[in-house]
């Protein structure tokens, strides 16, 4: 948990032009957090996919922060067993 922690608050500075507007990405990010710690992981996975689609949208150049989305995506398939879709 400490590395996972670690991994989504050691964010560099940003000096894309193209990025979530902060208070959309910390309203899904409060929401997958909350999902996660309450065991809820299906539902914390869907929160980060449509994190995932706004990325693909108009934050397409903020790769820190789809990195972020998908180590996190991953954790809560592997938390739920679901390793292939965790490996995809």
């Amino acid at each position: 948990m400490v590395l996972y922690h670690s991994i989504l608050h050691s964010r560099p500075p940003s000096s894309s032009l193209c990025q979530i507007p902060a208070h959309i990405n910390q309203k899904c990010e409060i929401r997958a957090r909350d999902s996660y710690e309450r065991g809820k992981f299906k539902e914390a996975v869907k929160v980060y996919e449509m994190m995932m689609i706004e990325y693909e949208g108009y934050a397409c150049d903020d790769k820190w922060g789809q990195c972020e989305a998908l180590v996190a995506r991953a954790a809560c398939h592997r938390r739920d067993r679901n390793l292939k879709a965790a490996l995809a």
